[in-house]
């Protein structure tokens, strides 16, 4: 197999007469060969090397009595209105580098572009073997090339979840946005993830309308989950699993100046250029468009915990600090 190539299958054939057996990858691919103790340690080891994508619902340590890992495909395209991850980044034609779209994974091809001559990089820093979308903090974001300028993203004064797998670079000045819709949460009815950096704070924020919910917690080259929401009428920001704190956000959540989403970025107060450039990486990113409670919300902290190897960031009273969640017990 090849480096990075995902790994869809891993089969097992064996001759119950001879105790001789074979592994085999992608239906296809011949792995090894010899007697059945020998293939069963070789299929462990394979699990371990990781040399390839593993899928995210597979159980590594092949417990047949625990259902598949828990991904947020369960909530279906209805509230899941946009969803990007590394196994769905293309690459500019020609690049081996430059990113032309994050794509939508939640089936209602709903996004994000790189656009021409300010494209994103395929991060070269992985987690858990796997790359992001990197931004340089100077010039380059991603957009939603959604025809109505990223309306499927406007709750109105209803319930929502976006959540994010980032890790913030050290080139953080004049409140850099992660992502927004609208202006960037400065002005009537638009939403934003930001970070307010200075001297006397280093701060995530999360804003909805004119309320703002700021709540130190950022800090320089972290890996971090990222979790803000509304739930009937509360803003929340929560990092590693943990709540940072509350603000009330009753106002409603449109994009009523049809600057669309941003990553990376917004669009200035003129429609005119980009502003407040963010540097960092984003491994994941999730909008979900529909109440959520804690517990819930915590399923989606633990999928992508698991998935990026950043269980050490969950507290120690988290539903899914050791276990990722799971579809069902069978």
């Amino acid at each position: 197999m090849y480096i990075d190539e995902p790994l869809h299958t891993l089969d097992i054939v064996i001759d119950e007469d001879t105790d001789n057996a074979i592994l085999r990858a992608n239906k296809n691919e011949f792995l090894g060969r010899g007697t059945k103790e020998y293939i069963l340690s070789y299929r462990n080891e394979t699990l371990s090397n990781r040399g390839y994508i593993v899928p995210e619902d597979w159980d590594y340590e092949w417990n047949v009595h625990l259902g598949p890992v828990w991904t947020p495909d369960v909530l279906g395209s209805t509230k899941v209105v946009s969803w990007i991850s590394p196994e769905y980044l293309k690459l500019k034609t020609g690049s081996t580098t430059l990113l032309a779209q994050a794509s939508d994974r939640s089936g209602n091809d709903n996004h994000f572009d790189g656009p021409t001559g300010k494209e994103p990089s395929l991060s070269t820093t992985k987690l858990n073997y796997m790359s992001g979308i990197d931004f340089d903090g100077s010039d380059d974001f991603m957009w939603s090339e959604d025809g109505d300028y990223g309306k499927w993203f406007e709750p109105g004064t209803g319930d929502f979840v976006v959540a994010f797998v980032i890790n913030t670079g050290t080139d953080q000045n004049n409140t850099p946005i992660i992502a927004a819709m609208g202006g960037g949460g400065v002005g009537a009815d638009e939403w934003s993830v930001q970070i307010i950096n200075s001297s006397s704070d280093a701060n995530y924020t999360h804003t909805c309308d004119n309320d703002v919910n700021t709540q130190a917690g950022w800090a320089a080259s972290q890996n971090a989950i990222l979790v803000v929401s509304r739930t009937s009428g509360t803003n929340d920001i929560r990092l590693n699993g943990t709540s940072l704190g509350t603000a009330t956000t009753a106002d409603a959540v449109t994009d009523n100046t049809g600057r669309g989403i941003y990553i990376g970025c917004f669009l200035n107060s003129g429609n005119t250029a980009e502003d407040h450039h963010w540097d960092g990486i984003m491994y994941e990113a999730l909008w979900v468009d529909a109440s959520q409670t804690t517990a819930e919300i915590q399923k989606i902290e633990g999928y992508l915990a698991h998935k990026f190897k950043l269980t050490g960031n969950l507290p120690a009273a988290h539903s899914y600090k050791s276990d990722p969640p799971r579809r069902d017990v069978v």
